[in-house]
């Protein structure tokens, strides 16, 4: 800012010291008033205007504050590093953490591993991070299928098989289910297939 005239030094109330004032040409043209230490230190670089509006420009980093993708990439953030989170206990709290190192890559990665609207990324190891090798796009009614608490993540696939073949040969689901350390529901499913 360009100091056109000092306008002296107004008191503000008792306990503070005059503060000396100046008319100053801000870089847009306009004249604003400002405090000439402020401007000196270069706490005020701008008039009013200008100033509001490199601040807004500052908040907007990318413009998808609305996208879904923006809203996955917050709610994973929320799950793995906010320990208020609901969700912390089955994330970070297990060590699960997020290899993008923003939303702008991440949502590089989205586009180019075939994101479309309705999909939801997915972890194919439960246990592993958020990264590029282990996540991939599913559509929201496949998500309840691969949790750490459904049957074919507990149980390996020859226990589920052995589950089959004991029920074929007349065990009954109770039995199986003590066994095999799962609900009686769980055999059932398994069962039903």
């Amino acid at each position: 800012m360009k100091l056109i005239r000092e306008l002296g030094s107004i008191k503000k109330p008792p306990a503070f010291k005059p503060l000396k004032y100046a008319i100053y040409e801000c870089e847009c043209g306009k004249e604003t008033e400002a405090i000439m230490s402020s401007v000196k230190r270069g706490t005020v670089t701008r008039c009013y205007e200008c100033g509001r509006k490199s601040a807004s420009n500052k908040m907007i980093k990318h413009g998808d504050s609305s996208h879904p993708l923006y809203k996955q990439w917050l709610t994973m953030r929320q799950r793995c590093y906010n320990k208020k989170c609901k969700a912390y206990a089955d994330y970070g709290a297990r060590g699960i953490t997020i290899k993008w190192d923003s939303y702008e890559d991440y949502k590089q990665w989205a586009i180019d591993s075939g994101y479309k609207s309705g999909l939801t990324i997915e972890r194919r190891d439960n246990n592993g991070d958020y990264e590029p090798s282990n996540c991939k796009w599913i559509p929201i009614s496949e998500q309840p299928h691969n949790r750490r608490c459904s049957i074919s993540n507990r149980l390996s696939d020859s226990k589920i098989e052995s589950i089959k073949k004991e029920y074929e040969s007349g065990s009954i689901y109770k039995d199986l289910a003590t066994k095999y350390n799962v609900s009686m529901s769980s055999i059932r499913r398994i069962i039903k297939g």
